[in-house]
């Protein structure tokens, strides 16, 4: 999306990394990503991809990112998503492609089983203490702004 180069870059600086890819691809219909036709700007060949997105649903587009990146000469992949929804066999899916390790916050609950894989692993981040830090400052009438800083 239009935010994109610098959201990449503000993870890169955070991971202590000079530098960043990013995918673009185009779509067949919405929701459908046309596979030939993702882009890589950027350089992944030899090394580890992090790729961030807001939510993981199907994880379509995800494993599909994944897939280029591999092609392209990425060593493991890792996806970090704030809400993990899994939905249509999303977790079987995840499970299959290239990825290594998906890590998502608890704002969705599922069960342990419904997160199990064969060799996928899944890590799941609790909010709580942010939410409690949150209600908190709320309460408080202070600025959330540095909770995220």
């Amino acid at each position: 999306d239009r935010g994109g180069g610098p959201r990449a870059n503000a993870y890169a600086t955070r991971l202590g990394q000079q530098d960043f890819v990013m995918f673009s691809k185009s779509r067949k219909e919405p929701g459908v990503i046309d596979d030939n036709n993702i882009k890589i700007i950027g350089d992944v060949r030899g090394k580890d991809v992090l790729l961030v997105d807001d939510m993981i649903d199907t994880g379509g587009t995800l494993i599909d990112d994944a897939r280029a990146a591999k092609a392209e000469g990425a060593l493991r992949i890792f996806v970090f998503a704030t809400h993990g929804i899994f939905s249509k066999k999303a977790v079987a899916r995840l499970d299959e492609s290239p990825i290594q390790e998906v890590v998502v916050t608890d704002t969705i609950p599922h069960t342990p089983s419904e997160l199990r894989t064969k060799r996928l692993k899944i890590t799941v981040l609790s909010m709580a203490q942010f939410i409690a830090k949150a209600i908190r400052r709320t309460h408080d009438e202070e600025s959330l702004s540095t909770l995220i800083a």
